[in-house]
């Protein structure tokens, strides 16, 4: 699902988006996860308002069904700031927290000796993985997004993403960060 919500965004389809940060909703009421739920939701909503993009009244039924033991979680004035947090976020922000990794999806780091390399590794979804390389490369945000055929403002979010699940602060960490996970070698791409 964070790969169709990658390409609709990159592709600036607006009623992809919403219904992509739904499912990624019903994905994190199903797991449990009742706030990143009604936050995603919640967002979905605003965006479909503010673009005008009515939800189809079995998509609306679907969502309700699926939201509601989430909201049963939570109590009432938790529910309304959860939800009004989501509602506030803007589109990059809301982006970015739609796309990033939560311990239950990718695992912890450091959950047994041994596994913080591979956790961290395996926490990078395989397109930032990919970002990551070029990033390491020296290349640009734009022409990182032009050789990925995807959008800045994604490009952008992946590296924040990137930078947050390896606690790392600067490109720089990034690039020694692929050169150590690659056994001291940048992979290429032939232009």
């Amino acid at each position: 699902m964070r790969e169709a919500l990658e390409l609709s965004i990159a592709l600036g389809d607006q009623r992809s988006i919403a219904r992509c940060l739904e499912r990624l909703a019903y994905l994190a009421a199903a797991q449990g996860q009742s706030k990143r739920a009604l936050r995603l939701a919640s967002g979905a909503d605003a965006l479909r308002t503010g673009a005008g993009l009515p939800r189809a009244p079995v998509e609306s039924h679907t969502l309700k069904r699926w939201l509601a033991p989430a909201e049963h979680r939570l109590e009432a004035v938790a529910r309304e700031q959860v939800s009004r947090e989501g509602a506030t976020m803007n589109s990059e922000r809301l982006f970015a927290y739609a796309l990033e990794a939560t311990e239950s999806t990718c695992g912890r780091i450091g959950a047994s000796p041994g596994l913080r390399e591979v956790a961290g590794v395996s926490q990078l979804s395989p397109r930032e993985r990919e970002v990551a390389q070029l990033v390491a490369r020296g290349l640009s945000n734009p022409r990182i997004a032009s050789e990925l055929i995807i959008g800045e403002r994604t490009v952008q979010t992946h590296v924040s993403n990137i930078l947050n699940k390896l606690g790392l602060s600067s490109r720089v960490q990034i690039a020694g960060w692929v050169a150590e996970h690659n056994g001291g070698a940048v992979a290429r791409h032939d232009p």
